[in-house]
C-alpha cells in the first residue's frame, strides 16, 4: 500500500511540473477560472497527505522558510497600515503568495524525502518544454496575439523564453556530464533544437541574453583545467556568435528589437516603470503600499495599472523595507548553500539556473506570483540537501 502511495505521489508531482510549463494554456476554455497548473496542484497535494508527518520532520527547512514567514507577516502589516486600499481579508493576506510558499515547501520536502525524484522532476521539465516546442514548431499550436504581442500557450513570450533557456541549459549540463558518444550527441540535438527554435521565436531579448549568460556561467563554473576551459569558452563564444548572426539574418522582428535595444537603450517601457516604482518607494520607504495598493499606486505614478517588472521593486512596494530584507535573506540563503555545494562537489547547474531565474524575475511583471519560479525555488532547496547528503539528518549550515 505504501508503495502505491509513493507511485501516486511521484506521478502527480510529475504531472504538476509538466502542467506548470503550460500554466496559462487554455485549450478547453477553463483557464479564466482554473489554470492547468492549479488543476494539477489539487491531486498533488492530496498525494502528499500520507507522507505529511514525514515532511514535517525536515526542521532544517526552517532555514529557508523563516524569511518567507517574515515576508508574509510584513505584507499583512503593510496592508493594515495602508487600509485605504483594503476592501476585505483577501487584500490583507496575499493568498496567492501564501499558497505558492506552501507549495514550494511541499515540493522541497517531497524531493528530500524521496531523493530520486530530483532527477525525474528535471527530466519531466525538459520533456514538457520539448513537447511545447514540438507542438509549436510542427503544428503551430499555442500561438496567440494579444494587443499585437505574441503569446505562446497563453503566456507572455518573455516567460516562455525563460522556460526554454532553463531547459536548454539543463540539456547542456547533461551533455557535459555524459560521455560525448554519438548517441548522446544525437539525443541532445533532437531535444535541444526544437527548444532553441522556440526560444528564438519568442523574440525575447532578455530570454536570449540570459541563455547566453547561462552558457558562459556553465563554462566558467565547470571545474576543469585552464586549457579545457579556454577551449570551452572559445566554443561557447563561437556558438553564441553564430546564433546571434543567424537570428539577425533570419528574423526581422527579432533583429529590429535587438537594434532598438542597442541603438536606443530600449527596455520595452520598463525604465519608466522602474522610475515610477522608485518614486513610490521614496514616499513609502518603511511600510510599502500593501498588496492591494500596488496597482493603484503604479497607476498614479506611471499612468498605468501594472507591476514594476522587477521582483525586488515589487517586493519593496508591497511588503515594505522589512519584507524586502526578508526576501533578500531568502535568496541569499539559497545562493549561499548552492555556493557551498559547488565548492565541495563542483555541482554547478543549480547555481546557473538560480541566476537565470533571478535575472528573469528582475525584469518580469508579477514575478512573485509565478508558480514556475516557486517550483524552481523548491528544486534549488531540495538539490542542496540532495547534493550534500540525501537523508533526513542533513544539517544545513547557518
Amino acid at each position: 500500500m505504501v508503495q502505491i502511495f509513493k507511485n501516486l505521489n511521484r506521478l502527480f508531482l510529475y504531472v504538476l511540473i509538466f502542467a506548470a510549463c503550460f500554466e496559462y494554456w487554455d485549450p478547453f476554455n477553463i483557464a479564466k477560472d482554473f489554470s492547468l497548473a492549479r488543476i494539477a496542484t489539487i491531486p498533488y497535494i492530496l498525494s502528499v497527505l500520507p507522507f505529511l508527518k514525514q515532511f514535517l520532520n525536515f526542521k532544517n527547512l526552517l532555514y529557508f522558510i523563516s524569511p518567507l514567514l517574515l515576508l508574509i507577516i510584513s505584507g499583512i502589516f503593510s496592508s493594515v497600515f495602508n487600509d485605504i486600499y483594503v476592501g476585505g481579508i483577501a487584500d490583507v493576506l496575499n493568498f496567492r503568495i501564501f499558497q505558492l510558499v506552501l507549495l514550494m515547501i511541499l515540493i522541497a520536502a517531497n524531493i528530500i524525502l524521496f531523493p530520486n525524484l530530483l532527477k525525474g522532476v528535471l527530466n519531466v521539465y525538459i520533456l514538457a518544454m520539448f513537447t511545447m516546442a514540438f507542438l509549436y514548431t510542427l503544428f503551430g499550436v499555442g500561438v496567440e496575439y494579444i494587443d499585437k504581442r505574441l503569446f505562446l500557450f497563453g503566456e507572455n513570450a518573455n516567460q516562455t523564453a525563460m522556460k526554454t533557456a532553463l531547459a536548454l541549459l539543463l540539456l547542456i549540463s547533461i551533455l557535459i556530464r555524459e560521455k560525448l558518444k554519438f548517441k548522446n550527441i544525437i539525443k541532445f540535438l533532437i531535444l535541444s533544437l526544437p527548444i532553441l527554435n522556440l526560444l528564438i521565436s519568442t523574440n525575447s531579448r532578455g530570454g536570449l541574453l540570459t541563455f547566453f549568460i547561462g552558457v558562459f556561467l556553465i563554462i566558467l563554473l565547470k571545474k576543469t583545467n585552464w586549457l579545457s576551459k579556454i577551449g570551452l569558452l572559445l566554443l561557447g563564444l563561437g556558438f553564441s556568435t553564430y546564433l546571434f548572426i543567424y537570428i539577425m539574418d533570419n528574423d526581422k522582428d527579432f533583429k529590429a528589437r535587438i537594434e532598438t535595444t542597442v541603438n536606443k537603450g530600449d527596455t520595452a517601457g520598463r525604465t519608466h516603470l522602474w522610475d515610477s516604482a522608485y518614486r513610490i518607494i521614496e514616499d513609502n520607504m518603511m511600510f510599502g503600499v500593501g498588496n492591494s495598493g500596488l496597482l493603484p499606486s503604479m497607476k498614479i505614478y506611471s499612468g498605468t495599472y501594472t507591476e514594476p517588472h522587477n521582483v525586488l521593486l515589487e517586493v519593496w512596494l508591497i511588503y515594505g523595507f522589512i519584507g524586502f530584507i526578508a526576501f533578500l535573506l531568502f535568496l541569499f540563503r539559497i545562493i549561499k548553500q548552492l555556493l557551498i555545494v559547488y565548492k565541495i562537489k563542483g555541482e554547478f547547474i543549480q547555481l546557473v539556473l538560480f541566476f537565470v531565474v533571478l535575472l528573469n524575475m528582475l525584469k518580469s511583471g508579477g514575478a512573485m506570483t509565478l508558480i514556475f519560479a516557486w517550483i524552481f525555488f523548491a528544486i534549488f532547496i531540495s538539490s542542496i540537501y540532495y547534493e550534500n547528503n540525501a537523508n533526513l539528518d542533513l544539517n544545513v549550515k547557518n
